[in-house]
């Protein structure tokens, strides 16, 4: 791969939350200032090309109580991401959310070369959104 994060929480909950439900916080249901930059990519990497989506729902290839796994792979790049969800133990839980890509040329590369540093904010407000979610 040749680039891999991984974020990761610790939720306090009374309830195990299945990975199914995290998928769900993070997936729908987007604030607007994130519509907005996904309406924004939308139109730029359409002329290049480049394919759109609309969401993960098709692209979930593992999914159980505590995995989902999701991938997309076209001309350009590799993804995967993966939504682990840790045991509960003791009122708390670890989640985590791992993406790792894998360029097949230079426009996968300048692609997400800019998509990059929103990657990053977009999964530090999907672990948020997480944490506020079971207040």
């Amino acid at each position: 791969m040749d680039y891999i994060d991984k974020y990761s929480i610790s939720v306090c909950t009374k309830k195990q939350i299945t990975a199914q439900e995290v998928y769900d916080m993070i997936f729908s249901d987007y604030p607007p200032l994130v519509r907005l930059l996904f309406n924004i990519r939308n139109k730029i990497v359409k002329r290049f090309g480049l394919k759109t989506s609309n969401g993960f729902n098709d692209l979930i290839t593992e999914n159980s109580t505590n995995h989902i796994q999701i991938e997309k792979d076209d001309r350009h790049l590799f993804l995967e991401i993966k939504i682990e969800c840790g045991e509960l133990v003791k009122s708390e839980q670890a989640i985590s959310i791992c993406t790792s890509v894998k360029f097949h040329n230079a426009l996968g590369r300048i692609y997400f070369f800019f998509i990059k540093p929103f990657h990053k904010l977009l999964c530090r407000m999907a672990l948020n959104k997480i944490i506020r979610n079971r207040r």
